[in-house]
């Protein structure tokens, strides 16, 4: 079971509330998960990189799920539109992050997850 206080919880819940366009409460659920985060890797970094892996992926996806609910809030104001140079950017730069991640389906699945809130399945 995911706990509504845990890192994870936090930041599924926030990806449904991406998802449905509950932007407001996705950014809620996100600023929880970063604060989680914050408090889990400190210690983990201290106990070496290998160990600090699954969190520092987990602060990536945090970011990435901001980075998409900030390009959704965008469209709905009409800020930018879909293919657009935004849209291009983001996609370049999350390419990158995700062929610079280890090559484990249960990182890149989350990640996924993510881009396709932007970019569809």
């Amino acid at each position: 079971a995911l706990y509504p206080s845990t890192v994870d919880g936090c930041f599924f819940r926030a990806l449904l509330f991406v998802h449905r366009g509950q932007l407001d409460k996705g950014e809620r659920m996100l600023d929880e998960a970063r604060a989680s985060l914050d408090a889990e890797i400190t210690p983990l970094l201290r106990e070496g990189y290998e160990r600090a892996y699954p969190s520092i992926v987990k602060s990536q996806q945090v970011a990435e799920l901001e980075e998409a609910l900030q390009h959704r809030r965008l469209l709905r104001e009409g800020l930018c539109e879909r293919g657009g140079p935004e849209e291009q950017s983001l996609s370049r730069m999350w390419y990158d992050r995700l062929r610079a991640m280890q090559p484990d389906a249960d990182y890149w699945q989350n990640s996924l997850a993510i881009h396709r809130l932007i970019f569809g399945p």
